[in-house]
């Protein structure tokens, strides 16, 4: 390849990488943690990328002479997980900052949704700790963490479809009511009147969210960009501190992707709630993120604004693939067997020539 034609394709790795929405298809399945890290480390000799952690100076994991774990509302330190002997994790750092907006992007099997799980708890991570404003979460059960401020919502819609948009959002709100069994059944004044209350926050949320007018219907009954919002309004019933929100355009269309950005910073601006991404879309993720972290085969690569990331060169090639190896030739991907070398040209299983 010319120096000419090799300049052409970085640049159009890098508008690709730009521009491109829904990037990497469907989402690896968190149960299935083969999945999660997909093949060999990002610092491997079959990767092709060198695994040199790109991370500016200053950025909230990894500011000199500050203690992360006092800074930030959520911070993960050295998270190591490993499934068997694949590790699905490995050793990834990662900081919230109070009232901030940052995403957590890479291709299928960087291990995005394990990271996610196990900073809510429904994975015990191997090695490492979670800080939730500086108290360490690691040993606290998902529904504990909840109850102290740690909403998420999920790649696969969640929801109780045989009740309504209004009790889907009220039975997120138990962890702060305070009518006991005995109350409840005997329906006493104070039970009645703390459920009025729990009523009238609901819509409320539902109203915040964009989705007021479902308030009596099924969960099951509604549109499935609509199922995302009633999802996003349960989480906010939990009162979070930090708002985890797994693939949440997923399903809309483009007008309702872009509302959802003016929604993002609503939350943080009137409700002071820090919001952590995940997302396939990346028109969304460039524009709202004021940090992004990439994730690769369960390492972080990059770290930064999104004009950083989007000119980093990592992450093009964890996106798009290797443009060129040193001796300016493309390698063939990892597993893919070489049908047969034609002078001096090697033809891979995918039609590629290296």
């Amino acid at each position: 390849m010319s120096e000419s034609s090799r300049g052409r394709a970085e640049k159009t790795a890098r508008e690709t990488l730009a521009d491109v929405t829904q990037l990497g298809g469907t989402p690896n399945s968190p149960d299935d943690p083969s999945g999660a890290a997909g093949y060999g480390r990002p610092d491997s000799a079959q990767s092709g990328i060198d695994g040199t952690l790109q991370r500016p100076e200053g950025t909230a994991a990894g500011a000199p002479g500050v203690d992360p774990v006092e800074a930030n509302v959520l911070y993960a330190d050295r998270i190591t997980i490993r499934f068997g002997g694949l590790t699905a994790v490995d050793n990834v750092s990662f900081a919230i900052p109070p009232k901030s907006v940052v995403s957590l992007i890479g291709p299928n099997g960087a291990g995005k949704t394990t990271f996610f799980n196990v900073l809510t708890g429904l994975y015990e991570a191997t090695e490492g700790a979670v800080y939730l404003e500086g108290r360490d979460i690691t040993a606290v059960k998902p529904h504990k963490r909840a109850a102290m401020g740690l909403a998420r919502t999920f790649q696969n819609i969640r929801l109780f479809g045989l009740m309504t948009a209004e009790e889907n959002v009220m039975v997120a709100m138990h962890s702060h009511l305070r009518a006991g069994v005995m109350s409840t059944i005997i329906r006493t004044p104070g039970q009645r009147r703390e459920e009025r209350e729990a009523r009238e926050t609901a819509r409320e949320l539902l109203d915040y969210v964009g989705i007021g007018k479902t308030v009596g219907e099924l969960a099951r009954n509604l549109s499935y960009g609509d199922q995302r919002r009633l999802e996003i309004a349960r989480a906010m019933a939990l009162k979070p501190k930090v708002l985890l929100l797994d693939e949440p355009t997923a399903g809309m269309n483009p007008q309702e992707s872009a509302n959802f950005n003016d929604f993002v910073y609503r939350v943080r601006d009137e409700k002071g709630i820090s919001v952590l991404l995940i997302e396939h879309d990346m028109s969304v993720i460039m524009k709202i993120s004021e940090r992004i972290t990439v994730l690769d085969r369960g390492a972080m690569i990059a770290e930064g604004t999104p004009d950083d990331i989007r000119n980093n060169q990592q992450v093009i090639e964890a996106y798009l693939g290797k443009t060129g190896t040193r001796e300016g030739r493309r390698l063939p991907a990892p597993g893919a067997a070489a049908l047969g070398t034609e002078n001096g040209t090697t033809t891979t299983t995918d039609g590629e020539q290296a």
